[in-house]
């Protein structure tokens, strides 16, 4: 019983984790992007 409850915790844990991890990604997509962005504008104009 204790093992069920235990690797149910884990599960649960590792959705958590896998959804934060996914919202960093997008959060660094976007930040690099916006810093490519200007340093091109930079050199460009």
């Amino acid at each position: 019983m204790k093992a069920a409850a235990a690797l149910s915790k884990r599960d649960d844990d590792v959705g958590i984790l896998k959804a934060d991890m996914s919202l960093l990604k997008w959060m660094m997509g976007f930040v690099l992007a916006f810093q490519i962005d200007i340093f091109l504008k930079m050199f460009i104009h």
